[in-house]
């Protein structure tokens, strides 16, 4: 019998409501419908929906459909037009209910933020500074008036209430930051109301009375007990606040970080083993000792009681991703980026080691091993170990991005070999499925390898890929050049390549002697390579860096490879400031093509010497510091951007205020910003003012900077008082060519004056679409002040 065309079953249904014709065009086209709707929701129930509305359309519309419609190409558009009304509305529904989930947070009473807030108090509160610290205890743990306070502090009331404000305002973005979200208001009523619990009766009259005995046994093993337990408590705070820290500073976006001190401590298996005279090699990791998650409703992240590597293990470290996938390889990963080192859909189970001096591994080399194994892994799998001094540097980190695992394997053995540095620091481990499919990790341990082991971090010539399996880096005995063999990088997967496929080869050279004659000088980075068919591109790249990672200097020139081309020589030039600890050299490719490096040819030459740096004034000259009394031009900011980040000596927070001054968006009119303050250190000659710029915008950077002074005994505002004109600053912008960069500028005066205004009458001359910020404010003498140093002055990146 012959298939009756679409028009005649349309016909038939349209004209005799021939049910059987409906059903057969249902059958005919229903796969494709579904396929389209699953395509755009990713989600099989809701594509059955959006296909059972498409075919109610039908049916409603079938009346109005001209005799020449082609139904196949009509079903199409209209399941994608459905399709994308459904997700649309969903991502509404989701959007209000979020919102409303939110605003029941902030509407939460005192007893239903404290369990949440509880387990992380005293972590948020060792994170204040010791003035902050202070003033949040007297009022809120002993219930303090603002005025007591002020008297216990040296500050005014008004002061005291700034500082105290703020100090509140640091805690609550520090737990809104760890998925704790309330109010202010909600925050410090529950830490009012239950911070402070009564002690056992008689505990008072113990501790007093063990006290008294000196010169005993019992004093010394209470005080060695106490400092024991103190470091054990402080360790493994550290070890979970740097666990997060890593993970953050790895590119993690929107993560469920659970509040793992919370969690009551197993006897027979602490949280945390600190490194003591008994501690004996090698160190098991246990796999539920891996308590932070960083994940979101994409992924199942779990322990899975049904698969054990061996039949004494525990149950393994399980991700899984809930996506289902729409290709076998990379596609579903990188089309989830929105940046080249974008986090993308992805999800890490983290644990940790704390190393503490004694510790016998404190300054050996180590070797790391677990066990991990994959199933439909379309991207890849691995492990990131990363080492963090307590002093927050950066040391040695390993990503496996050169021996990722893909695909369907069984267990196998990965290891991690590098240095640790010989002072306290934190050994981060973290298994991680980027993208589709499920892996599994089990028995990670440490223990010290022999000296001559070569390392595995990024001081070696390394991969680093989004996509690692998407390319081949290795030997091309084919291709010679000088009688060598070329280094050959290579696309080589079946799959078109996305936007963000990606591919770097290099070293981060950390070792000073290597690179030292560099510094302080442009140099020009050179190599020979030959290219097949690259598009979009490929190229060299040279970075001075700090141990953080930190991009120090942006580069003057670069040579790029495009398409096919002979054996040449590429070059890039860069200046190389004196505080670089990270020498970065490498080569990269964008997209498809091949590209073969003759790694012998890799060239370093001085070709210009950089001006010496300008030493900015010594901390004991300047007059301002953190809770100086000080005022706003306007209230224009952001809670967190107020204008205390002015003058708090953290180069990380910054005062943004939206008045602006004149600037390229705003001729003909004047907004100008800055602030009022009354230094601590009483009425002082001001000879001097420096400036850092903020994190990004550099539009947003101050140009014009007029400052004045105020013998006033009381100041109450930022207009208050008699003000007297001492200098004008102008083009301050130009000399500010990166972020964080301070300077230095110094007039005549001899006035001294209790108070000063600091007023930006103008931002960069170029399109400014907000307003003015800066990251640090500092007023010097010529003279060093009689204040104390502020402690963390020294300490600014200038």
């Amino acid at each position: 019998m012959l298939e009756l065309d679409d028009s005649v079953l349309l016909k038939e249904y349209v004209e005799h409501g021939s049910e059987e014709a409906f059903a057969t065009l249902v059958a005919r086209h229903v796969n494709k419908v579904y396929s389209i709707a699953l395509r755009h929701t990713r989600n099989a129930h809701q594509a059955e929906e959006i296909t059972q509305a498409v075919f109610v359309i039908l049916a409603r519309k079938s009346r109005q459909l001209g005799k020449r419609v082609i139904l196949s190409g009509w079903l199409c558009r209209t399941a994608r037009l459905s399709a994308v009304t459904f997700v649309r509305s969903e991502i509404r529904r989701t959007r209000r209910e979020q919102e409303a989930h939110m605003q029941n947070l902030l509407n939460e009473s005192e007893s239903e933020v404290w369990p949440q807030i509880a387990p992380l108090l005293d972590v948020a509160m060792a994170g204040l500074s010791g003035a902050d610290h202070d003033a949040v205890a007297l009022r809120f743990f002993d219930g303090k008036s603002m005025k007591d306070i002020g008297a216990a502090l040296g500050a005014s009331e008004d002061a005291t209430k700034m500082r105290v404000n703020r100090a509140v305002e640091k805690l609550r973005i520090f737990f809104t930051r760890r998925g704790i979200i309330c109010s202010a208001a909600a925050l410090t009523a529950a830490i009012s109301a239950n911070a402070v619990h009564a002690a056992p009766i008689g505990l008072a009259v113990s501790v007093s009375t063990a006290a008294a005995l000196s010169g005993t046994a019992i004093a010394a093993t209470a005080t060695t007990t106490a400092t024991k337990a103190i470091a054990l408590i402080t360790a493994q705070k550290t070890l979970i606040a740097g666990i997060a820290a890593v993970a953050l500073a790895a590119g993690v976006g929107l993560y469920v970080i659970q509040q793992v001190t919370a969690a009551p401590p197993v006897q027979s298996q602490p949280v945390l083993r600190a490194a003591s005279s008994r501690e004996t090699l090698p160190i098991a990791l246990a796999n539920d000792s891996f308590l932070v998650t960083l994940s979101d409703k994409k992924f199942l992240v779990e322990f899975d009681p049904n698969t054990r590597r061996t039949s004494n293990s525990a149950p393994a470290i399980h991700i899984k991703c809930l996506v289902a996938p729409t290709s076998t390889g990379s596609a579903d990963f990188l089309k989830s980026l929105d940046s080249f080192m974008a986090r993308g859909l992805a999800a890490s189970r983290a644990g940790g080691y704390a190393v503490t001096n004694n510790s016998a591994l404190s300054g050996q080399r180590i070797r790391v091993t677990g066990w991990m194994k994959t199933s439909a892994v379309g991207n890849w799998a691995g492990a990131s170990l990363r080492i963090m001094k307590v002093n927050g540097d950066g040391g040695a980190w390993d990503l496996m991005h050169d021996r990722p695992l893909h695909g369907t394997m069984d267990w196998q053995q990965v290891q991690f070999i590098v240095d640790v540095p010989k002072e306290p620091c934190l050994i981060t481990l973290m298994p991680t499925l980027y993208g589709t499919g499920e892996m599994w990790a089990d028995g990670f341990q440490i223990d010290i390898a022999p000296p001559n082991t070569p390392t595995t971090d990024v001081g070696r010539w390394s991969v680093w890929s989004q996509c690692p399996t998407d390319f081949s880096v290795t030997l091309d005995p084919a291709v010679t050049r000088n009688g060598h063999p070329a280094l050959r990088i290579a696309y080589v997967s079946s799959e078109p390549p996305e936007k963000y496929s990606f591919v770097w080869w290099g070293k981060h050279e950390y070792d000073l002697d290597t690179f030292r004659k560099y510094l302080g000088h442009t140099v020009r980075m050179s190599v020979w390579a030959k290219s097949e068919d690259i598009f979009p591109r490929a190229g060299l790249d040279f970075q001075p860096k700090d141990l953080n990672g930190k991009r120090l200097k942006t580069l003057r020139s670069t040579d790029r490879i495009l398409g096919t081309t002979d054996w040449r020589e590429y070059s890039i030039i860069c200046d190389i400031p004196e505080e670089t600890t990270d020498f970065q050299t490498a080569v990269f490719m964008y997209g498809d093509g091949k590209l073969w490096v003759d790694t012998n040819s890799f060239k370093w030459e001085i070709v210009g010497t950089l001006p010496p740096a300008k030493q900015l004034t010594p901390a004991s000259q300047h007059i301002t510091q953190p809770g100086d009394l000080i005022f706003a031009s306007s209230g224009n900011s952001r809670g967190s951007e107020g204008v205390a980040n002015a003058i708090d000596n953290n180069k990380n927070t910054k005062y943004l205020n939206w008045d602006s001054g004149r600037d390229g968006n705003q001729i003909g009119t004047f907004s100008p910003s800055g602030f009022a303050i009354q230094p601590a250190v009483g009425p002082t000659v001001v000879t001097g003012m420096g400036i850092q710029s903020a994190n990004d915008a550099s539009d947003r950077d101050p140009d014009v900077v007029v400052l004045e002074g105020s013998n006033d005994t009381n100041l109450t505002s930022y207009e208050s008082g008699t003000w007297t004109p001492i200098t004008t600053i102008s083009n301050i912008a130009a000399g500010f060519t990166a972020r964080f960069q301070s300077q230095e500028f110094f007039f005549s005066n001899s006035i001294p004056y209790r108070n000063y205004r600091w007023r930006v009458e103008a931002t960069r001359i170029m399109p400014n679409r907000c307003c003015m910020q800066v990251a640090e404010v500092w007023l010097t003498t010529s003279a060093p002040s009689t204040q104390a140093a502020s402690p963390a002055a020294a300490g600014l990146s200038h």
